[in-house]
């Protein structure tokens, strides 16, 4: 009887060896994994030296943001971002403010699209990008230049808005105040009506 325990105990070593050299490959993986992850997730620490010296160049220190929202920010901008030349603090605080804090009533994705038509607007201004001859002003969506157009009023704004939010019409060389989001009217909550808040984001030539 025991040479036959033997017989199998030792059929059974080749395959404990097999399953035990599995565990240690999976085990390896792991954390190799978990270490990867732990890296990604230290580089986009708002703690790390060099985020914080990417708020202090961008001035998000100034603007008292919060660890939280330089995260968000840089995610979006990216590490090589720099503000341009013409935007004053109200500007700065305008566009983060897209990003970190956007409007209740935005629809999903909102906030990213009208950043980056307002980056790309003043970037077509500054190389002199915008071709009056096409129209007196321009559409742009996803920070690119979509049509030329003409002035159009109010309504026709909203609707154009409705259908792409976060788009960007703009004149093609004035110094226009630029109206980019709304706010529900306080004073008559029934009505449910819409202001219109306008901010000045001035190019200077």
């Amino acid at each position: 009887m025991l040479p036959t325990v033997a017989f199998f105990g030792w059929l059974a070593l080749p395959f404990a060896l097999f399953a035990s050299i599995i565990a240690l490959m999976l085990g390896t993986i792991y954390l190799l994994k978990d270490s990867v992850h732990s890296n990604q997730s230290l580089s986009n620490n708002p703690e790390e030296p060099y985020l914080r010296s990417y708020a202090k160049r961008l001035g998000l220190d100034k603007l008292n943001k919060s660890e939280e929202d330089v995260e968000k920010f840089y995610k979006f901008a990216g590490p090589d971002f720099d503000w341009p030349p013409e935007f004053d603090i109200q500007a700065r605080k305008l566009v983060i403010s897209y990003i970190t804090k956007p409007a209740p009533w935005f629809v999903k994705g909102e906030g990213e699209e009208l950043a980056t038509n307002t980056l790309a607007y003043h970037r077509f201004l500054k190389f002199n990008e915008l071709d009056s001859s096409k129209g007196s002003h321009v559409l742009i969506m996803n920070g690119q230049i979509k049509h030329y157009g003409g002035e159009i009023s109010e309504d026709e704004y909203d609707r154009l808005l409705g259908q792409h939010p976060g788009m960007f019409y703009a004149p093609v060389k004035e110094q226009p105040p630029i109206i980019t989001r709304r706010s529900s009217a306080i004073d008559d909550v029934n009505r449910k009506e819409w202001q219109v808040s306008a901010y000045a984001i001035y190019h200077v030539q």
